[in-house]
């Protein structure tokens, strides 16, 4: 579920509202009461991706992936 931060612009409290994507938007300051003066504000997301996948290699080029298929092929065959 999305976290939504929302601003009163009667008390300028920030508020984070936990809440599906089709849930209406609160309309009461949980600090002063004010009815109809939030403002839904614009906050940068965090996340981390982990481990190998598609981020890791599923933008490499075939020409990337048989050139160091290659080159490990050929070391190996050397030695």
């Amino acid at each position: 579920m999305p976290i939504y931060a929302y601003q009163c612009s009667s008390c300028q409290k920030v508020m984070e509202v936990m809440a599906k994507m089709s849930d209406p938007a609160p309309t009461k300051c949980v600090n002063c009461g004010t009815e109809k003066q939030l403002q839904k504000q614009i906050a940068r997301t965090a996340f981390q991706l982990k481990g190998d996948g598609w981020y890791n290699s599923g933008y490499e080029g075939k020409s990337n992936r048989s050139s160091s298929a290659g080159s490990s092929s050929s070391a190996s065959g050397d030695s």
